[in-house]
């Protein structure tokens, strides 16, 4: 009920203002009447109306005083002003007040109600307003996690080069770092991670993932030295740290803690790889593919390194340009992804420099060229699937690039090589997705009576809510919210052509308990309230 106070300094007028409409019918409790504006002020403190019926002249403050004063205060309440005054300069001061309304005496009883039912229903209007609103911030609370892990998986991949665009980004999403801090990126790998996962089942392997990360989130909050996320490789768990500059002895000391709690506490070997500290969110990826190619050398170092291309690097290294990294990344995240025409964009993009700058050997290009399809290979046994079998005998292909005669000869047939990947990965993306999109809609049409939201659907298909989402979306053009409602909706309008099940009936049938929602819901995908679509249904019979 809404609460009402009513101000006017003739008792009789009060007492027929009380009385005059059945006030509980339009929602409204009377819980004050006040012959004056000092007693009426008094009382719009303690009850806090949201409306005030006040007459305009009264004793001690009249009813502009008393609409100004509650508005100073952030006194919400909705303002009917009831006069004899016909003098426009009262109607403009209280449009200024912005009044609700402004009803002449001797009050007409259809004007009163009219008026008092428009500011009942602004009300209403406004609560459910402030509802949805609130809903919406829950919500995006709730998603927040999740949007700032697709945000820090974008930075990686060199999404985005306006650095401005991204300090923007990550202040709403909340990222904990400032401008001109140094940022490192560190990423740990499973060692023998085939062998660690591949007795379990898709749910214990997902709690393994979350375990692993759980321990690194808890010591990088303890430390508050930065953050964790994961990629779109399951192998891999990636942290931004925030340490001096000079400080790489305090990272490697950092890391050893986490691969020794790692070990303590999940009994799992994990290897780290540290990438050079960054100024700037862009340079972000620079450091990500350092620390990834910081970890090769696991090959040579054993299980639970701790491997800083600083010291690699120290030691005389003879890493490549960072720009060759860059671009691997591209052509296997191009290859995973089933994007062919990200390959020619990557490859023509790579060997740029060496066809500008004629310093490097035929030799040393014909060694990078090998790296990318070793690369390849690797990616391709971790996705269960044999090079020589899709593409041709690693031999073979070596012996092409050897007896290439020119770069753009070598260029042309990886991307032959890379395409053939690209296609067959994407036509088992798409056969995969299929089928989770298919079991997703089976569960639904199964279950779409209960409670059911994404996260029970991610349950029944052992894959995470993000990723469902994603694909489903993708396949079908709706959302999974989407699909239940319209679902629900079609066996709705099945059984409202009983004429024994009330609408409410009806609605609880389908999973929604609250019937103004179905109503809603219904007219959104039907056009019209499922009373007016009942009634069709039963003339169309006639």
């Amino acid at each position: 009920m809404l609460k009402m106070i009513i101000a006017d300094d003739e008792y009789n007028v009060r007492r027929g203002l009380a009385k005059v409409l059945s006030w509980e019918s339009l929602g409204i409790e009377i819980v004050g009447e006040a012959e004056d504006g000092e007693e009426a002020l008094e009382m719009c403190r303690q009850y806090q109306p949201e409306i005030l019926l006040s007459d305009i002249r009264m004793p001690f403050i009249d009813g502009l005083q008393l609409t100004s004063k509650l508005k100073e205060e952030g006194c919400r309440a909705r303002v009917i002003f009831i006069s004899g005054i016909q003098d426009f300069d009262y109607v403009k001061s209280a449009l200024q007040l912005n009044a609700d309304g402004y009803v002449l005496k001797p009050v007409k009883l259809e004007e009163l109600q009219a008026v008092v039912s428009k500011v009942v229903d602004s009300i209403q209007s406004e609560r459910k307003r402030l509802m949805t609103e609130e809903k919406l911030k829950l919500q995006l609370a709730q998603s927040l996690p999740a949007l700032r892990e697709k945000f820090l998986n974008q930075v990686i991949a060199g999404f985005s080069d306006n650095e401005q665009s991204l300090w923007d980004k990550a202040t709403y999403y909340q990222i904990p770092f400032k401008r001109d801090d140094s940022i490192c990126i560190a990423v740990i790998q499973m060692d023998d991670y085939k062998l660690a996962v591949e007795k379990f089942t898709e749910e214990n392997k997902q709690l393994l993932f979350f375990a692993i990360h759980n321990v690194v989130e808890e010591l990088i909050n303890s430390h508050k030295s930065g953050l964790c996320f994961t990629n779109i490789n399951d192998n891999e768990f990636i942290m931004l740290l925030h340490f001096p500059e000079e400080a790489n002895g305090a990272i490697i000391e950092y890391c050893e803690e986490i691969v020794n709690c790692i070990n303590k506490f999940l009994k799992i070997p994990v290897s780290i790889g540290i990438g050079n500290p960054v100024k700037e969110l862009v340079s972000l990826q620079s450091s990500y593919m350092e620390a990834k190619y910081a970890l090769q050398y696991t090959f040579y170092t054993g299980k639970n390194s701790i491997l800083s291309i600083q010291d690699l690097a120290a030691e005389g290294s003879d890493s490549p340009p960072n720009h060759i990294y860059t671009f691997e990344y591209k052509l296997l995240s191009n290859v995973k992804l089933g994007f062919a025409e990200g390959i020619t964009v990557a490859l023509e993009q790579l060997f740029a420099p060496f066809k500008q700058q004629t310093q490097y050997s035929v030799d040393y290009v014909r060694h990078i060229a090998a790296e990318l399809l070793f690369s390849l290979s690797r990616m391709m046994y971790e996705m269960e699937e044999v090079f020589d079998e899709l593409i041709s005998s690693k031999l073979e292909v070596l012996k092409s690039i050897e007896q290439a005669r020119n770069i753009d000869e070598m260029q042309v047939l990886l991307e032959n090589i890379f395409l053939k990947a690209t296609i067959h990965f994407e036509k088992r993306h798409t056969s995969k997705n299929s089928r989770v999109t298919q079991k997703i809609k089976e569960v639904i049409n199964r279950r779409y009576m209960e409670d059911i939201n994404t996260k029970i659907l991610s349950e029944e298909v052992f894959l995470t809510p993000n990723y469902i989402s994603q694909i489903f979306k993708q396949e079908t053009g709706d959302t999974i919210t989407e699909y239940i409602n319209k679902h629900r909706i079609e066996v709705a309008k099945e059984l409202l052509k009983s004429p024994d099940l009330k609408v409410l009936e009806v609605s609880e049938m389908v999973g929604i308990e609250n019937p103004q929602y179905f109503s809603t819901l219904f007219k959104k995908y039907t056009g019209m309230h499922p009373g007016k679509y009942r009634a069709l249904i039963e003339n169309s019979i006639e």
